[in-house]
């Protein structure tokens, strides 16, 4: 009986070595998940990644003081993104526990003029223009098209939906100065180098309008009238209607 109970306490202690041993390395893995690597998608990011570095740190030290050894990758994500110059972030572990962090920069693609100036992103989310000043801005703001005009925020996807649609048509996609937003809803367009005016009516058939517009263009540049305009109106379908400078 003496056997058996002492082989019964020797592989309850056996048992609870493993218990230890296996509990420890679990703990060391978790805690080995705090060494960190950053990722910058973009070629050309300008955000530096002390600053993602420093945004996990401060999560994973808040973390380890609630003693919360494993980390919520999701709340990480969540923490980058409350940066106004992070569009998107992905947070995985590696198997040896490294925390891995894959950013793209959030980067300015038009400047807004109204009672304040910010600039907009690609997705029209709003970026103040004091965002670049604690960072070495690579961009060349300062050639960025101009929004002006009656608008508010519920209009910034929009907006940026039609400064889209116009860049992505070789003919434009270096030459706009300006885009504006009229009281009555409809836009207008500048070139740069150009003193022409572009009534583009609504945002419906920009594809059509800019087609009609280039064909005016050609054509006028080749019999050199085009100085002679001072607005051309494309609002109205396979109509290109010009206003002759006074």
């Amino acid at each position: 009986m003496s056997n058996r109970i002492g082989v019964a306490i020797k592989g309850a202690l056996l048992l609870g070595v493993v218990f230890f041993v296996f509990g420890f390395a679990q703990i060391r893995h978790d805690q080995r998940s705090y060494k960190t690597e950053v990722i910058l998608v973009d070629s050309v990011s300008t955000l530096s990644k002390d600053i993602v570095d420093k945004l996990l740190i401060q999560k994973l030290d808040h973390s380890k003081n609630d003693n919360k050894l494993k980390v919520d990758l999701r709340l990480l994500e969540e923490v980058l993104l409350t940066h106004t110059l992070i569009s998107n972030a992905q947070v995985y572990k590696t198997i040896d526990g490294k925390l891995v962090t894959e950013v793209k920069q959030r980067f300015p693609v038009a400047l807004v003029q109204s009672d304040e100036e910010f600039y907009l992103d690609e997705s029209g989310v709003r970026i103040e223009k004091n965002d670049f000043k604690s960072i070495a801005v690579k961009a060349d703001l300062n050639n960025l098209p101009v929004i002006v005009g009656k608008f508010g925020a519920d209009n910034y996807v929009e907006l940026m939906d039609l400064l889209k649609s116009i860049q992505d048509d070789g003919f434009f996609a270096s030459k706009i100065k300006l885009l504006k937003k009229r009281e009555d809803g409809f836009y207008e367009l500048e070139l740069r180098n150009s003193n022409l005016i572009i009534e583009l009516g609504n945002n419906s058939n920009i594809n059509q309008k800019l087609n009609n517009f280039k064909a005016f263009f050609a054509k006028a540049k080749r019999d050199a009238i085009l100085d002679d305009f001072s607005r051309i109106n494309l609002a109205f379908d396979n109509q290109v209607v010009c206003t002759k400078r006074i």
